[in-house]
């Protein structure tokens, strides 16, 4: 069941976000230049997306068990 805070839509602009900053915290707050961009670079943006999901989903839950819904099916 969909328990992210703000639904599917906010969750794909949390995520982008998420991976944008901690690619961002990795490579020392600066953007790395055409010649440095590889595949690890890509990769790295991996775990700040899956962060930024479970933080949501996590508020999700809390304030789903705060108003007393039930989403199981």
């Amino acid at each position: 069941p969909d328990r992210f805070y703000g639904g599917i839509v906010l969750a794909f602009f949390v995520a982008v976000i998420g991976s944008a900053l901690f690619g961002l915290l990795v490579s020392g707050l600066s953007v790395p230049g055409r010649d440095d961009t590889h595949l690890a670079q890509a990769l790295i943006a991996v775990p700040g997306a899956m962060i930024a999901l479970a933080i949501l989903y996590v508020v999700g839950s809390r304030a789903d068990a705060a108003a007393g819904i039930d989403r199981s099916v």
